[in-house]
């Protein structure tokens, strides 16, 4: 939609944006739950999507990206046809098979140790779908890539055996454990380890959500205008991302909150940014100018993918972690009670309440050393897109 030149600028905007939604999003959710219903908070995306979509309507040209066209000189028949052959392009057996490795997954991890065991038939058969749906995706794409057909794959095999490119997604897959666990994660810890209210637990996490923004800002100028190669960034975001998140997860487990915490979680939220930023804004540069709307699209999939998968292995070692902690103190059916609703701690007496939110406390620093380890995952998807000249911003 721009030229090269613009193209930091246009980031930038778009990070200003984010951190609208990031710094806005906790509070508004935060006293929505705590001074009305929680189903409110999903009714919300309803005319916020309601004005995005009355805003492309009325600004994107007509045939964008291709050359404009009156709108009434599409004829009903032509509009079906061109239908028609969008439909037969569309990659049918890709996507189910995308689709069953990622929902496969998820449900594993999300009811290992819950409903089922880990060793339970139910969970094995859903890791090994999985398993089975991904080689099978991969070859499917090897397949129509090789012959002439209408049908488009999701993923071309040129894409696939591009090195730069699979670095480039590995790190967003990477970056969306980091932002989307933090995100959900961090005010659940304020609430159930402090004792903050939903409303306060957005605000704690503010000193995160405000340095993530600033995160991609910052990439967006010195990638704009030096401009500076993108790895050396990701280095340091990942660094950054790092020290943070497991400095955060030393933290004691107790129920007071100790204020350095906050400059943790500055810290990693500022390395958060700058690691989404930095992929974010490779994709389009390391394919070809025809790739570039699939580049964008699996980026932002496997993002979301990531944090999905992200979600679901931290709730499994919550889970894990406080069934075996609170058995000795609690009896099994608080225990299930507790993993239904927290709030069963306040009717606890004050010596259990504090030994249960140690507890949680020691399972949500877990949680913050498996965001840690996908951080550090991110050092493989900087190594994967180091080169002799490495990826950078070319104005013209």
């Amino acid at each position: 939609m721009v030229s090269k030149k613009h193209y930091a600028t246009v980031t930038g905007l778009s990070g200003v944006v984010f951190s609208l939604g990031l710094v806005l999003g906790p509070l508004f959710g935060g006293a929505i739950a705590e001074h009305g219903n929680w189903r409110w908070v999903f009714l919300l995306n309803v005319p916020a999507g309601a004005l995005s979509w009355a805003l492309i309507f009325i600004a994107l040209p007509t045939g964008f990206p291709y050359s404009a066209r009156p709108r009434n000189s599409v004829l009903p028949s032509e509009l079906l046809t061109r239908q028609g052959v969008l439909l037969r392009r569309v990659d049918v057996l890709g996507a189910f098979l995308v689709l069953a490795t990622s929902v496969f997954l998820v449900a594993a991890l999300q009811e290992g140790n819950y409903d089922f065991g880990w060793d339970s038939s139910a969970v094995i058969i859903f890791f090994v779908l999985s398993g089975i749906s991904l080689p099978l995706f991969i070859l499917w794409q090897w397949f129509l890539s090789r012959r002439n057909s209408n049908c488009q794959p999701i993923l071309p095999w040129r894409l696939l055996t591009n090195r730069v490119f699979m670095g480039t997604v590995l790190g967003s897959l990477t970056t969306g454990v980091s932002m989307t666990v933090s995100i959900v994660e961090i005010p659940q810890r304020f609430q159930v380890v402090n004792g903050s209210s939903p409303l306060g637990a957005g605000v704690k996490l503010l000193s995160f959500a405000v340095s993530v923004p600033i995160g991609m800002i910052i990439c967006s100028v010195l990638t704009g205008r030096l401009p500076l190669p993108f790895v050396y960034l990701g280095i340091a975001g990942v660094a950054m991302q790092v020290v943070g998140f497991f400095l955060f997860s030393g933290i004691h487990a107790e129920t007071q909150i100790w204020p350095g915490q906050f400059g943790y979680l500055a810290l990693a939220g500022l390395g958060t940014g700058l690691g989404v930023a930095v992929f974010y804004l490779m994709l389009p540069l390391v394919v070809a100018v025809t790739d570039q709307s699939i580049a964008l699209g699996t980026g932002f999939q496997l993002r979301m993918l990531g944090g999905a998968l992200g979600i679901a292995a931290g709730t499994a070692i919550l889970h894990s972690h406080t069934q075996s902690g609170l058995s000795s103190m609690l009896p099994a059916d608080e225990v299930d009670a507790l993993s239904v609703s927290t709030q069963v701690i306040n009717a606890l007496t004050p010596e259990l309440q504090t030994r249960v939110r140690e507890v949680y406390a020691e399972a949500y620093s877990l949680q913050m050393k498996l965001i840690g380890g996908f951080s550090a995952a991110q050092f493989l998807a900087l190594v994967l897109v180091w080169k002799r000249q490495n990826v950078r911003i070319v104005k013209r």
